[in-house]
């Protein structure tokens, strides 16, 4: 193993199950830009991309779907700090996925950082995502989100001293109630048209 300190571990949450959609929607075909594949690859590959350049970065991507794990279970031998987390409990909500992929990560430095983003959301840009991770850290604040208009969304940064909060989480609640309780030590990146989740066919 590298003896690398590790400044940030990213957390690729694929778990959900698409009920509104109609079928599982993060392997739906999607185009964009021009470039048709699984929905939930838009947004990895800019992960994978960060994490080769970034070797202070490491990348969790968390989920259910035996595809999506065999998928980034065949990366794991190809590039380094990549690894995929089997979640069976996913679907009972998401903090099941977030705490199987802290389970599965090791423990780090207090100071470094923990970011979530979920899966189905095909339009972040690869300079946003390098972008904000690289201000919040450099920030040294406690949390961080990105956001357009004001609002809060994914995908969110915790200092990994705030873990024991995260793993408390219970049910389908993800990270906010986390965010607002430090939201007075947060650094908000703000954004455009990037952001879009997508829940169902009419979204895309």
């Amino acid at each position: 193993m590298e003896n690398i300190k590790i400044t940030n571990r990213i957390f690729y949450l694929a778990g959900g199950d698409g009920s509104r959609f109609g079928e599982n929607k993060l392997l739906y075909p999607l185009t964009v830009k021009g470039e048709c594949k699984p929905m939930y690859r838009h947004t990895l590959d800019h992960l994978l991309e960060l994490v080769a350049e970034v070797t202070t970065y490491e990348l969790y991507v968390v989920t259910c779907h035996l595809d999506i794990y065999s998928y980034v279970k065949g990366l794991e031998k190809k590039q380094q700090r990549v690894y995929a987390v089997d979640s069976p409990d996913s679907p009972k909500g998401l903090s099941y996925t977030i705490r199987a992929g802290l389970f599965a990560a090791e423990t780090a430095d207090p100071d470094a950082y923990d970011t979530f983003l979920v899966a189905d959301m095909p339009y972040v840009k690869a300079e946003s995502l390098k972008d904000f991770m690289q201000a919040v850290i450099k920030s040294k604040k406690t949390v961080g989100c990105m956001a357009e208009n004001g609002r809060f969304k994914n995908p969110v940064m915790f200092q990994a001293g705030l873990e024991p909060e995260l793993l408390a989480l219970q049910g389908d609640t993800g990270g906010k109630p986390v965010f607002l309780r430090h939201e007075d030590d947060a650094y908000v990146y703000e954004t455009a048209g990037e952001l879009a989740d997508v829940d169902y066919k009419e979204d895309i």
